[in-house]
Parts: structure tokens; sequence; C-alpha cells
């Protein structure tokens, strides 16, 4: 059975990836899920609001002593709230995503630095039918996402998020449940995605949070085989999002070269008529 939007009850809202390109650090990513936001007040994006994070990379970098590891990178992840200084929640949030991102992080590569993430949730996820959890996972996308776009921190995988909930209707579970959908249970699924040499993906759930009045075994191994289908979504518009954006950011860096070699050219042409100028 569809949403009231129309959407499938096994895919999420639609994904948005962009890399705004923060300054001072070494990768940043933006995810959403839902159409970003519109400036015009004219123009109606969606019919249910986005939730969207933004993170950024930094690292590895110089580590303070008191945390210095000397057999693996230092792991500092921040959540960031948008106004006022982080409390109690906020800390845990970092505590979560910190395993989350550790699953595939290769800290024994660069022993002695440190690698720290800050993330942000730019948009609201409270009041959803998930509660918090669409924006848990937009926040765990996004890291991941910065870590790609950073390209200076090894992993072993890429982490995909996606939030599922179980209506109290009719006990349907629903990807990214909307916020007037009543559950009795719901929870985020985050997933390790690897892709071996013949183009095989492995997902594999390393973290869940699934709650609520009550469930059993299967109700949780059906929640885990539904979030990984959605988790394979998320993985794909990852991927098409950096093989794009590379191959965008290669022609203008091709284009900007040519431009360079023309500039030289002409710059030889004029040196040559200056040396057969006579005076």
């Amino acid at each position: 059975m569809p949403t009231s939007t129309q959407r499938s009850p096994t895919l999420p809202r639609p994904i948005h990836i962009t890399y705004p390109h923060l300054a001072r650090v070494d990768g940043s990513a933006q995810f959403s899920f839902g159409a970003p936001f519109s400036s015009s007040p004219t123009t109606k994006t969606n019919d249910e609001p986005s939730t969207s994070a933004l993170a950024s990379t930094s690292g590895p970098i110089e580590v303070r002593l008191a945390s210095e590891d000397p057999t693996k990178a230092t792991l500092d992840v921040t959540v960031r709230p948008l106004s006022g200084i982080p409390a109690t929640e906020a800390k845990a949030l970092g505590v979560v995503l910190k395993g989350v991102l550790g699953a595939v992080v290769l800290a024994g590569m660069h022993p002695r630095t440190m690698v720290q993430i800050v993330v942000q949730g730019i948009s609201g996820g409270g009041g959803r039918g998930g509660g918090d959890d669409a924006l848990t996972a937009a926040m765990i996308n996004a890291s991941s996402l910065s870590l790609l776009n950073a390209g200076s921190v090894p992993m072993r995988g890429i982490i995909c998020a996606v939030p599922i909930g179980r209506r109290r209707a009719d006990g349907k579970l629903l990807v990214d449940p909307e916020a007037r959908e009543k559950l009795d249970v719901h929870g985020c699924f985050a997933f390790v995605v690897t892709v071996g040499k013949g183009g095989e993906r492995s997902l594999r759930c390393v973290w869940s949070n699934w709650r609520g009045e009550g469930f059993d075994e299967s109700a949780l191994a059906e929640a885990i085989e539904m979030a990984a289908g959605a988790a394979g979504v998320v993985y794909e518009a990852m991927y098409e999002s950096v093989v794009v954006g590379g191959k965008e950011a290669l022609g203008a860096a091709e284009v900007k070269a040519k431009g360079k070699g023309k500039a030289a050219d002409n710059n030889e042409v004029e040196e040559a008529d200056d040396d057969k100028m006579e005076i």
C-alpha cells in the first residue's frame, strides 16, 4: 500500500546530495531525504518536508598528546546543534556516530593522528513518524560522504543508513515513514556496503536502534531486510554523486588546463614576435 504521497513503502524520500566545499576542512557533504528547501515562495518542492544534515571531515591531522594513540588514528565526532553548545543528547549522538563510522575507517593506517568529523542537522527530524530516526540516518550518510569527499582517510566500505517504522494500524513496515504515520516500532539501521572485484555488492548491518512497544526476532529480521534494500538505494545515490561530480570536476579542470595551455601558447607567440622585431 503506497503512502499518501504515492511513495512506495520500500523507498525513502528523494535523495539529494551536494558537496559545499567548506573552508578549512578536507571534505564536506550535505545529505537530504526529500527535496531541499526552495527560496521561492511560489515553488513547491515536495509534499513532505526535507530532513538534511551537513558534515565535514578533517584529517589525518595532528592530535593532542592526551588523545594520541600509538597504534591507530583517533576518531573524533562532534554533533553541533544549530544554536548553543552541544548538550547531552548531541554528545550521545556523537558517540553513536563514532561507533558507526569506526566500522569503516581504517584507523590503523595512520597512527598518532586524528580524523575529525563535525556534523550538524540543518533541518528538523523531530515530529516525523520515526521521531529523529530520519535525522540520525541523514547525519550518518552525510558523515560517510564527507569522508569520501576528503579522500585522505582510508575506508573498508561505505556507511549507508535508513529510517524504518512499523505502522500501528496494519503492522506494515515503512521506509522513511511520514510524519502523519502512527508507529508502534521504529528505528534507524546502518549498513557497511562493500563491492567485490566482480562487482558483487555486500551489505552488513553494523548498528540499529530498533525500539518500540513490542516486537519479536522475525519482525526485526524483516525490518533489517527492508532496510538493506533501502540502503542499496542510498548507496546508488552516493555512487552517482561521486562519479558524476568527479567527472564534472575533471571536465572543469581539463577546460582550465586547456585555457592555461592556450595562454602559454599565446605568450610563446608574442615572445617569438618580440625576438623578430628590430629596434
